[in-house]
């Protein structure tokens, strides 16, 4: 399990995982794990290849990467998107950690509306794109659900991201067709909470490396 939220790492860290042998019994089959792969592994080919001949080989910073290749390719933030999100899942049943929950509850007042938040900001995003779950750097935490558009980093607004979904149709069109109300209803039964917490955490150590967004 990776956790840190901008270090490169393959995705054969996710392929050699039971949760990818097996899916996400009750939101992804493992048909449609498989075919979303698919798209994940075209991001990082397409990502090594342009590292490779203008950084150098050089991925120890991510970010500042996905800055520059912002308005020549998206390669570089779908890469992390994706990465982002198959940490956020998990088989395990889980509960948000007390830092989670604290923040939670004062933003949202209760899991149920936070729940309810998120289901309802996925569904009215119009096309492709992102639901991140994340604060405003540099202000007090106040958690928002935020969605953006193809592949638009939140970095790009000051959000620090501790929970992403993927709302492109690939992610669920196998499972559930246009059905991205009930894509979104079973994901919230799959998020890993102990990643969200350690984001929450960590989230200064994370934004000390997040910094090369703007540099």
């Amino acid at each position: 399990m990776k956790k840190n939220l901008f270090e490169f790492e393959e995705l054969s860290w996710f392929l050699n995982s039971e949760d990818y042998k097996i899916g996400y019994p009750g939101f992804l089959s493992k048909d449609q794990v498989s075919a979303h792969c698919v798209h994940h592994q075209n991001y990082e080919t397409a990502l090594k290849e342009e590292v490779k001949n203008n950084w150098n080989n050089d991925f120890s910073n991510l970010p500042k990467i996905m800055y520059k290749l912002r308005h020549k390719t998206s390669c570089a933030t779908q890469f992390w998107y994706h990465n982002v999100f198959w940490n956020n899942l998990t088989n395990k049943q889980g509960s948000p950690g007390p830092v989670t929950l604290k923040h939670i509850l004062e933003s949202y007042h209760s899991l149920e509306n936070l729940k309810d938040s998120f289901i309802s900001t996925g569904l009215n995003h119009f096309s492709n794109g992102w639901y991140v779950l994340g604060f405003h750097k540099g202000y007090p935490v106040s958690l928002k659900c935020l969605t953006f558009k193809d592949g638009i980093a939140p970095m790009t607004m000051n959000f620090y991201p501790i929970l992403v979904m993927d709302l492109w149709e690939h992610s669920y069109y196998l499972d559930y067709k246009w059905n991205k109300k009930e894509y979104l209803q079973a994901a919230w039964n799959k998020i890993n909470w102990e990643v969200v917490e350690d984001r929450l955490v960590n989230s200064e150590k994370y934004m000390q490396s997040m910094e090369g967004f703007w540099s």
